[in-house]
């Protein structure tokens, strides 16, 4: 009996040692997929951290440019345009973000663009200066803001589909037309015959410096809309927001929501 018990405990030993085997294998298995895990998730941030920002110090390149009429903040970045007979473009931005800033003309409009833009990419600050004959076009369609003086012509169109600001100083125009579809400000300031301002989301679009004969001024979402009307004022509201003029126009209204229509002294 001694005998026979001592070779079950040997069995015993004996059938321990694949599980014993197998549980290493586990654990090995275990430990290399967290150390794999672990690489990837570094190597991830590493990437991440690498899209971040332009680093170095700030630099300045001049870019050979047409003369063109219009232009699209396309990134993100502050843009001033100046009038003058010859056209020219100077990009001021950190070193590392200069290789991945574009300035290309599309369709006539030239557009201000950053390569592998993905959203949680920091271009740092990037400044453009833009001379041109005329101007006809602006439009912001990422984030920034833009600023110009002595702009003239038959036709101003003006327009924000991203965020930020356009300000306009000395206009002169025959029509100008200014939009917000999402998010921002557009303050305008000058002469101009009729005037068609609208803003589809929320903003604000500031024209009461802005003399004009007639305008046409809508609001579908939320925001303010002020100017100064001599003539006729149109009025439409569909949503919540105001619009408060000064002068005194012939005015109609219509109001389909929350949302006024006053006039200021």
């Amino acid at each position: 009996m001694p005998g026979a018990r001592s070779g079950l405990a040997g069995s015993d030993r004996d059938a321990g040692q694949p599980c014993a085997r197998h549980e290493e294998r586990d654990m090995a298995r275990r430990t290399t997929t967290a150390a794999a895990a672990g690489a990837v998730g570094a190597g991830l941030v590493l990437g991440l951290a690498g899209c971040v920002g332009g680093g170095g110090p700030t630099v300045s390149r001049d870019v050979e440019i047409e003369d063109v009429t219009a232009v699209e903040l396309a990134s993100s970045g502050d843009l001033t345009v100046r009038r003058g007979d010859t056209p020219s473009l100077t990009v001021r931005a950190p070193e590392g973000t200069q290789v991945r800033l574009v300035s290309e003309v599309r369709d006539g409009v030239l557009v201000l663009d950053a390569r592998g833009s993905f959203g949680f990419q920091d271009l740092g600050d990037v400044e453009y200066e833009l001379v041109v004959s005329e101007l006809e076009r602006v439009v912001i369609s990422g984030s920034g803001d833009v600023t110009a003086s002595g702009v003239s012509g038959d036709r101003l169109q003006v327009g924000i589909s991203g965020s930020g600001s356009i300000e306009l100083d000395g206009v002169d125009a025959e029509q100008v037309q200014a939009a917000i579809d999402g998010s921002g400000g557009i303050e305008l300031a000058g002469r101009t015959r009729s005037a068609a301002l609208g803003i589809d989301g929320s903003g604000d679009i500031d024209a009461e410096d802005l003399r004009a004969d007639e305008v046409d001024a809508s609001i579908g979402g939320s925001g303010s809309i002020a100017v100064h009307a001599e003539r006729r004022l149109a009025a439409s509201i569909g949503g919540s927001g105001s619009v408060t003029y000064t002068g005194d126009p012939e005015v109609t209204s219509e109001v389909d929501g929350s949302g006024d229509v006053v006039r200021e002294d």
